[in-house]
């Protein structure tokens, strides 16, 4: 009821048509308000889709740079796999070939150098290579089967580094001077080559002077008892 007074006196004191005017205008200026605050808050949501529309190109880019990585490493991987069983044929062709020279080697062994080698089994080569570390030494030992044969060489060896400490004569087993051999290991059951190798760390004050290696051919029902003893030069290579 003070509501609809206080419209009437509003009409009467500034008249119709007055407060028509200003209720138009009031409602214009809302509409004007709505329509300016909704364009400034369109454009900040445009401002922001594009920034999010650049921020999402570049990613894209950034994605189809590593795509791009990823192939060519794929590619080079691929390069080298190939390359490794290139390099793998061409050792199994140098073994090969190796075995067929050890034959022939073998039949002039027997006739000028008996002693060299037992029945199918000789010491191929015995190689020690200083290392950059102090008293460490690479070793490498080299077994060949010199007859072709079916059945397998079996048997073990044994390397003995011999040399004086302190002026008297020592011999060292090289399952004391090399980590983590055991008599298993030195251990041989191979057809055409067998090779054993690893790093020794010999004591400090040991004078080493040469390297005995005996392979043994222990007596079974496919072979008799066999031993082989050849003595070698610590700082030199035999092939």
């Amino acid at each position: 009821m003070n509501q609809i007074l206080s419209i009437n006196q509003l009409k009467h004191q500034y008249g119709r048509f007055r407060l028509f005017i200003a209720f138009i205008a009031l409602v214009l200026g809302c509409l004007y308000s709505g329509y300016w605050l909704g364009d400034k808050s369109l454009l900040r949501h445009q401002q922001l889709v594009d920034t999010q529309g650049d921020r999402l190109a570049e990613l894209y880019q950034h994605a189809d740079k590593l795509q791009q990585k990823i192939n060519f490493l794929n590619v080079e991987i691929e390069i080298e796999k190939q390359a490794g069983a290139h390099v793998q044929q061409q050792l199994a062709a140098m073994h090969q070939k190796n075995f067929k020279l050890q034959k022939e080697l073998s039949f002039y062994q027997k006739i000028m150098a008996p002693e060299l080698g037992v029945q199918g089994l000789a010491v191929d080569r015995v190689t020690i290579t200083p290392t950059k570390a102090e008293r460490v030494f690479h070793y490498k030992v080299v077994l060949v089967q010199t007859q072709k044969q079916k059945r397998y060489a079996r048997g073990h060896i044994e390397v003995k580094i011999k040399g004086s400490e302190a002026n008297v004569a020592k011999t060292l087993d090289i399952k004391t001077v090399v980590a983590g051999l055991t008599k298993k290991s030195l251990n041989f059951s191979f057809q055409y080559f067998k090779i054993f190798e690893g790093d020794m760390i010999l004591p400090q004050g040991f004078d080493a002077q040469s390297v005995l290696v005996s392979a043994i051919l222990p007596s079974s029902k496919w072979q008799k008892y066999q031993r082989l003893d050849r003595q070698y030069p610590f700082d030199s290579k035999v092939d």
